[in-house]
């Protein structure tokens, strides 16, 4: 058979925990099944088989950290174990029928799957029917039990890998999403969803449960936080590797069961202050400046120590909100999607630990008629697909009911200027959707067709508010800003489904690739919210 069934697939998938990758068992600390039930692992990935360690099947197989009895032991302690193993070095014949024996080896000794890593080795053509061979006979070999494989992050980057294949006889896929070491998008979360996004695009059927990196030999290794933030967020996920003995890792200062992150367990014995990762209740926002009164320095100093403690260095615990507390606090929120202003506001404080007052000045979380209104409107213009190419082209209707107040302004003539055609956009399925939108607000030098001026009439009309304060619903109006430098909001559109993620969001907008368009955006991009009545 291919694969395993698409039911007993889903439910292998929906049923994976978070885990941990374990690559030598004599090299790790002594006392590592009491470390996994501490963190709460109730799945370890042992690494059990190497091709390059030899030539044949009791070569290939690691039988000192394969056995019954070490499997027996992880599960008296309530923690599942699959196997993993390197597949197809660079010799020129691949003994499929050892392979097939070496495995089949471990899985003999109680193993609930087998994962394959392959990597750049199978790029070559020559490997094609060997790597065919090898996945359809452990295939049959393993019956009920899941086969899997791990392979690069990002199979765009990789199309010569023959992803389809692995994904034709493999029930799971475990890409090894390594931010920390390849850098390609504006941050982790970008670079995350575009490897997500490419197995989608390549239609590759099986579930995905990425592995997240924790490597000394790192450029910028993982901080727990970041690590633990995408643990969390995505089940079934998993953290590449317990360290060696004396080596850097995070592996185990998470926690395994989808909690915060845990204070270090050193190996020498010693502790972080676990009073560290909470913080009291909200009274203001810090943001960065002079070090100020006594009661601001005091709670400056909480913050430093909150990120610290979750691996964001603030530099020295003095109580001074300066360049280095501004960077690591930018750091904090990118990894746990809210808005990057370097400041901590009511959102970033809870996130660190803290709580809000009972009077807490935030919206509340209700849809109105009129707002699912606007989204089914903007939805439905989004999906024209309407181009603005000049005065006659579709998208002119967007534009056209400001065009009077634009030319008094001296904003639009033979060549268009200062406005932005996604706030026209945005005006036009606001008021098609029955709200009073001014042309221009009182005081304002520009109409209702720039994003700065959408965001001056919400903060009159008390309509504005941050992420922090307002996670983005269906039917709210949300302003981008792309972190160019130039201190201007940079787009706006009207949100058709919140994040439930955590990262994205998905929204009708104008002036997309100079389009109307129904699309994703990073929730960290979201610099203002509108919520119109």
């Amino acid at each position: 058979m291919a694969k395993l069934p698409a039911s007993k697939i889903e439910s292998i998938a929906r049923g994976t925990s978070q885990g941990v990758w374990i690559w030598r068992l004599a090299r790790i600390r002594p006392d590592y099944l009491d470390m996994l039930v501490r963190v709460g692992c109730h799945r370890v990935y042992l690494k059990c088989f190497d091709d390059r360690s030899g030539n044949g099947a009791r070569d290939f197989f690691w039988a000192f950290q394969c056995t019954p009895e070490i499997i027996e032991k992880f599960l008296e302690r309530g923690i599942g174990v699959v196997g993993w193993g390197y597949h197809f070095d660079e010799r020129t014949s691949i003994p499929v029928g050892a392979e097939v024996e070496a495995i089949g080896m471990a899985m003999d000794c109680g193993l609930d799957g087998y994962i394959f890593d392959v990597e750049a080795e199978v790029k070559a053509a020559s490997a094609r029917e060997p790597l065919s061979e090898l996945l359809r006979s452990v295939r049959e070999a393993t019956g009920d039990k899941f086969v899997g494989y791990t392979s690069f992050g990002n199979p765009a980057f990789h199309r010569e890998v023959p992803w389809r294949l692995l994904d034709e006889h493999c029930d799971i896929a475990f890409p090894q999403v390594y931010f920390e070491k390849w850098t390609f998008g504006a941050s982790d979360d970008a670079e995350v969803q575009a490897a997500l996004q490419a197995h989608r695009d390549m239609e590759l059927r099986s579930p995905v449960l990425p592995i997240w990196g924790s490597e000394e030999d790192a450029a910028q290794p993982a901080p727990a936080a970041r690590l633990q933030s995408y643990l969390t967020r995505f089940p079934g996920s998993s953290i590449f590797r317990v360290p060696n003995v004396g080596q850097k890792g995070e592996a185990w200062s998470l926690d395994y069961a989808g909690g915060s992150p845990l204070p270090h367990f050193p190996e020498d014995g010693t502790t972080f202050d676990p009073a560290a990762l909470v913080l009291p209740r909200f009274t203001e926002e810090l943001r960065r400046g002079p070090k100020g009164p006594p009661s601001r320095v005091e709670r400056v100093k909480l913050v430093q120590r909150a990120l610290a403690a979750r691996g964001f260095d603030p530099g020295p615990i003095d109580g001074e909100f300066g360049q280095d507390t501004e960077s690591a606090v930018r750091r904090f929120q990118i990894v746990n999607a809210l808005t990057p202003d370097g400041a901590v506001g009511p959102k970033t404080w809870v996130a660190l630990g803290g709580t809000l007052p009972p009077t807490s000045n935030v919206p509340p979380d209700f849809a109105s008629a009129s707002r699912e209104r606007l989204a089914s409107i903007a939805d439905a213009e989004a999906q024209l697909g309407l181009m603005w190419t000049g005065p006659d082209s579709a998208a002119e209707k967007y534009l056209q009911p400001l065009r009077e107040p634009m030319r008094r302004l001296g904003h639009i003539g033979a060549a268009p200027v200062f406005y932005n055609w996604c706030a026209a956009f945005v005006t036009f399925c606001a008021r098609q959707a029955g709200y009073a939108i001014p042309d221009r607000p009182d005081g304002r030098s520009a109409t209702m067709a720039l994003v700065e001026t959408w965001k001056a009439w919400a903060k009159s009309e008390r309509r504005w508010f941050t992420p922090d304060l307002a996670p983005p619903q269906r039917g709210d109006i949300v302003c981008f800003e792309w972190f160019d430098d130039d201190r201007t909001l940079d787009h706006i559109g009207v949100v058709l489904e919140g994040s439930g993620n955590g990262v994205t969001l998905t929204t009708a907008e104008g002036n997309r690739n100079n389009k109307t368009v129904k699309g994703g955006r990073n929730l960290a991009n979201v610099a203002g919210i509108v919520r119109l009545a």
